[in-house]
């Protein structure tokens, strides 16, 4: 098996997929119940600013692998 780093990396320009991700961190986060309303309506509020300003970026962790099977 071979693997390696592989982050994805969302800049300015891809706006779209930045609301979407942030979005789904906001719903998550409200589903855990462990934050206020209030709190993760400004967080989603801030960054949903910094976003439509061009002055946001993502960056993922992410590993790709490639494995083959094994003989037999």
């Amino acid at each position: 098996m071979t693997q390696g780093a592989s982050d994805w990396l969302f800049g300015p320009s891809d706006q779209e997929i930045q609301f979407e991700m942030i979005s789904g961190w906001a719903r998550a986060a409200r589903e855990l119940d462990e934050y206020p309303l209030e709190d993760i309506v400004g967080w989603l509020t801030r960054r949903r600013d910094h976003i439509a300003a061009g002055r946001s970026s993502i960056v993922v962790g992410h590993v790709d692998f490639f494995a083959t099977p094994g003989r037999r």
